[in-house]
């Protein structure tokens, strides 16, 4: 099982040549629009992310271009930022944060897929047999994409709550995939 929410399980993805250049723009619009996000909030004075959220997402949606849910963690992390860090806080981009509507592994094929700007991207990750049993047991919630100088690693997180009986509730009549872990 994860430990905490501070001790992510990091694969290394290995996505095709145009999929890599693919992430790679979506990681720059996904900065732009968080920024923009964050200085919409700091000329304001928007702290909640709800507020923040009814003034910039439609906005996003049409100058960025980005699909829905990341729109929607762009404006959850320019929120987190102002209320963390302050208004002076510089946005580097290197990283998308993935909630669980955009991100799904598929733990059959060691396969993961990412939503970007232009549709959704399958790539090749390191999904070892122990890390699909801990992930059918305790599934991840959320995820950061990162780009540093090795590549491209995910990082998955469970929350500190049980997200999945409460989603559960929420749809009791939702079908399971058995072939597909999605957070």
């Amino acid at each position: 099982m994860f430990d905490s929410i501070c001790k992510p399980v990091t694969l290394t993805v290995w996505p095709r040549y145009k999929d890599n250049l693919l992430l790679y723009q979506t990681v720059l619009v996904y900065c732009a629009a968080t920024k923009f996000a964050f200085e919409t909030a700091v000329n304001m004075g928007i702290s909640n992310d709800i507020r923040l959220h009814h003034q910039v997402y439609y906005p996003i949606r049409q100058i960025f271009k980005l699909p829905a849910d990341l729109a929607d963690t762009a404006i959850r992390r320019a929120a987190g930022a102002l209320k963390r860090y302050g208004e002076y806080y510089q946005f580097k981009p290197d990283s998308i944060e993935y909630d669980m509507w955009v991100f799904s592994l598929f733990a059959d094929d060691r396969l993961i897929s990412l939503a970007t700007i232009a549709g959704r991207v399958l790539a090749l990750c390191d999904l070892t047999d122990e890390i699909i049993r801990k992930l059918r047991r305790d599934p991840a919630t959320f995820a950061i994409l990162r780009l540093n100088d090795s590549g491209w690693l995910v990082e998955l997180y469970q929350n500190t709550y049980n997200f999945g009986k409460r989603l559960r509730d929420f749809y009791p009549n939702a079908p399971l995939k058995v072939n597909e872990l999605t957070f």
